[in-house]
């Protein structure tokens, strides 16, 4: 007989309804001007066709990746003009050789300073706002002239000083974080709609 048991109905109408309360919580702790100037600064980078770069580990990362998807495909369907943007967490051979010859740290810097230039923008998440990289990537991007939007979670972290502007989500949970934290690229794409009509 298996060791696990099923979930009773209760339990999960229970977990299910205290993540959704979470998300809206969070929510309603968002500071949407902030917010707002954080998803107008990457669509105007997007449509003056400055290059916009994303990085983030894990989950974050995957929400890097996700936001590229978004921008260049849909914004591009919507304005004439051809948007432009990198997750520097995809080229999987270029993180590995930095990595390996110099420090995991650096898995961002090191190509940022390779494909960035003044009057283009870094999105770079962070739940934790502390990620060495990402540090790294935004400190690397001030050095070149680059704007950043960071996208962060819990208390800021160190980051939150650090970039020009902030989607901030001051919530302590990372799953919630993170939902979130991926609104933001549906956000920007919701901005171009209206842009476009």
């Amino acid at each position: 007989m298996s060791q696990h048991r099923l979930l009773r109905l209760e339990e999960v109408n229970t977990t299910t309804s205290r993540y959704l309360d979470g998300l809206a919580e969070a929510r309603d702790l968002l500071d949407i001007e902030g917010c707002e100037r954080a998803i107008s600064l990457v669509l105007d980078s997007l449509l003056s066709n400055s290059l916009v770069l994303t990085c983030g580990n894990g989950g974050s990362g995957s929400n890097a990746s996700h936001f590229v998807n978004d921008w260049v495909k849909g914004v591009s369907n919507l304005v004439k003009s051809k948007p432009k943007a990198i997750c520097l967490n995809d080229n999987i051979p270029s993180i590995t050789a930095i990595a390996n010859d110099s420090d995991f740290s650096h898995i961002f810097s090191s190509q940022l300073s390779n494909l960035g230039s003044p009057g283009d923008l870094l999105v770079a998440i962070s739940g934790s706002g502390n990620s060495k990289n990402i540090l790294a990537a935004i400190n690397q991007a001030k050095r070149q002239g680059i704007k950043v939007v960071g996208v962060l979670g819990f208390d800021g972290g160190a980051a939150l000083n650090l970039v020009d502007e902030a989607f901030w989500v001051p919530f302590n949970d990372m799953q919630i974080v993170e939902d979130l934290h991926s609104s933001f690229g549906h956000m920007v794409l919701k901005m171009a709609e209206n842009y476009a009509h």
